[in-house]
């Protein structure tokens, strides 16, 4: 019986050995399969992260690209406004080209009927002829050179205009050469404007007033001397005074 007990305790205790061993893996099998899943989610969680950042970012992309289609679309606009001011910009500098292109279409003959009314200026009077035929040729040299501007070549054109507007509204006196009675003489020349022009000898002795109707010169009666003197003090500086002075009517009468 002692024996047989000792088999039993033994047995039993075998059997509650195998049992603990038994429990042990399952509570192993179960602690990793507890430690599986806290990864699983883990990892899950992870991704869900990973997800919720990509969609976050993709969120502040389409965002980014909204604003930037507005931006786009202001821009295109304008670009439009832009397009279509410059169209018009350019189609009125194309008719203002048009314009200029006419204007100096038109200025060429214009310029060349100013430059012969100056040579009629010049043929009409004695008075610094030389000094006008002289400016005239430069004129006339300067209108085929293909370096001066027409605008340039119209200045000096209109420039000489006033120079001759001057002439023409003024006293000036001049020493040149003309011809006198088929002479050349060196006198002392009064232009009285456009109105008159005289001419005197050095000693004052004799005077002459131009003739524009004959273009020639014509002696001047004695009693006029004293007032064409005076007419000579005043363009040299004297103060003026009323002076009857001979003049040549040159009006023809109908």
């Amino acid at each position: 019986m002692l024996t047989i007990g000792k088999h039993l305790v033994v047995g039993l205790g075998l059997s509650v050995t195998m049992s603990s061993l038994a429990n042990d893996g399952e509570f192993e099998k179960a602690k990793s399969a507890v430690a599986e899943l806290h990864a699983i989610q883990a990892s899950n969680q992870k991704n869900i992260e990973q997800l919720d950042d990509a969609n976050h970012r993709l969120q502040l992309e389409i965002e980014n690209l909204k604003l930037k289609i507005r931006q786009m679309q202001v821009y295109e606009k304008h670009l439009a406004a832009l397009i279509e001011n410059q169209t018009k910009e350019l189609s009125d500098k194309s008719k203002q080209i048009e314009g200029i292109r006419d204007t100096r279409a038109g200025l060429i003959p214009l310029m060349y009927s100013m430059l012969s009314q100056l040579e009629a200026f010049s043929n009409d009077s004695p008075f610094k002829r030389e000094l006008k035929t002289q400016r005239l040729k430069t004129l006339n040299n300067m209108m085929v050179r293909a370096d001066v501007s027409d605008e340039e070549k119209y200045r000096r054109i209109l420039e000489t205009f006033r120079i001759e507007l001057d002439y023409g509204l003024k006293l000036d006196t001049n020493y040149q050469t003309i011809l006198v009675s088929e002479k050349e003489r060196h006198l002392e020349l009064l232009s009285f404007g456009n109105t008159a022009l005289y001419a005197r000898s050095p000693n004052n002795e004799e005077y002459w007033h131009w003739n524009p109707v004959v273009k020639n010169w014509q002696d001047v009666a004695t009693e006029h001397h004293n007032s064409i003197d005076k007419a000579y003090d005043i363009a040299l500086g004297s103060p003026p005074e009323l002076l009857l002075l001979p003049v040549v009517k040159t009006e023809v009468s109908q």
